[in-house]
């Protein structure tokens, strides 16, 4: 609805984001990954870009924002690292999509999050992981170990799979 906001966040585990608009009209304000210093504060969290404060963000304003409308039919890249601020402007329906790729997967793999996020829905859903993963994870190991151990277990089992892959 309009007004709703998502408000100056960077996305979990270095990923990439992907967001659709299929009706109606959203305005963006991104920051790079360098103006992050400016626009987060560990104490605080995030600025909020539409109200900035200077006490908590004193250099709020050295930050180039990157603001754009996202139109129906439009996409908008949201890069690893970028803090993105999304608030609706007429009513509307959007599709975000996460992802790793190639240019990502170092980040993702040195946050701290993603073996135990991961784990857990390998946890939630065991057959569907179990099958695709073809005997490299046991549902015995998926059961008995913790999630983010999990996690670690089911990646190398899809980069050894993906290394396979390239190498046929």
């Amino acid at each position: 609805l309009p007004g709703a906001l998502t408000p100056l966040h960077v996305d979990n585990n270095g990923t990439i984001a992907l967001i659709a608009q299929l009706r109606g009209r959203k305005h963006a304000t991104l920051y790079a990954p360098d103006d992050l210093r400016h626009v987060y504060n560990p104490d605080v969290g995030y600025l909020d870009p539409e109200h900035p404060d200077a006490t908590d963000f004193p250099t709020w304003d050295a930050a180039v924002p990157w603001r754009a409308d996202l139109e129906e039919g439009q996409v908008l890249f949201v890069g690893t690292r970028w803090a993105h601020h999304v608030r609706t402007v007429e009513q509307s329906i959007s599709v975000s999509f996460d992802f790793v790729d190639h240019t990502n997967i170092a980040d993702y793999a040195r946050s701290p999050d993603w073996a135990s996020v991961l784990g857990a829905r390998v946890k939630q859903h065991p057959p569907v992981f179990l099958e695709r993963l073809q005997g490299a994870v046991t549902r015995e190991q998926v059961e008995s170990a913790a999630p983010a151990e999990v996690g670690r277990r089911v990646m190398a089992a899809v980069l050894r799979a993906s290394a396979g892959d390239a190498a046929a």
